[in-house]
């Protein structure tokens, strides 16, 4: 809960600074939607974003597909993958995020760019699932477990720089 209302004070924020944009006509049906992850994506996962000895992983993660508008005031189409108890949450913050006409970089798999977390953030993407642990430690970090997302990194004031 307390994801969600800091996610809306922060859209919040953006509105106010003028960064959000009523949005325009939409010209296509908007997608929200979720599944198993699908075996083309279990692929492109396998041995990047996800080790291949940590494949019984997939069975907690979902597929996630969303509309959202880019900073041109386009619709585009994103995926994410995220932990399967989130999943129905995650479609429906973006369709609200959607709604609200929010503007988002780009929303594609960590494994576009390498599965490197620092090159997606270099490129704005909202991502979800990147198997890492978190800096200094053993224990895997919220992006491993498909438990957290970063959205617009570079201009997030919760995405803190490693």
């Amino acid at each position: 809960m307390w994801k969600i209302l800091t996610l809306s004070l922060w859209m919040l924020q953006m509105a106010l600074a003028g960064i959000a944009h009523s949005p325009p006509e939409q010209q296509e049906q908007p997608v929200f939607q979720w599944s198993e992850v699908p075996g083309e994506i279990e692929e492109r996962m396998l041995g990047a974003s996800l080790p291949e000895e940590e494949r019984e992983a997939l069975t907690s993660l979902a597929y996630v597909q969303v509309t959202y508008w880019d900073y041109e005031g386009r619709t585009q189409s994103g995926e994410l993958v995220v932990h399967r108890d989130l999943a129905q949450e995650v479609a429906d913050i973006f369709e609200e995020l959607y709604e609200e006409g929010f503007p988002i970089a780009s929303v594609r798999l960590i494994d576009e760019y390498g599965a490197q977390d620092e090159l997606s953030m270099e490129a704005n993407n909202t991502s979800a699932f990147c198997y890492r642990k978190i800096a200094g430690s053993s224990r895997l970090s919220n992006h491993a477990l498909g438990r957290a997302i970063d959205i617009n990194p570079l201009q997030n004031p919760h995405v803190k720089e490693g």
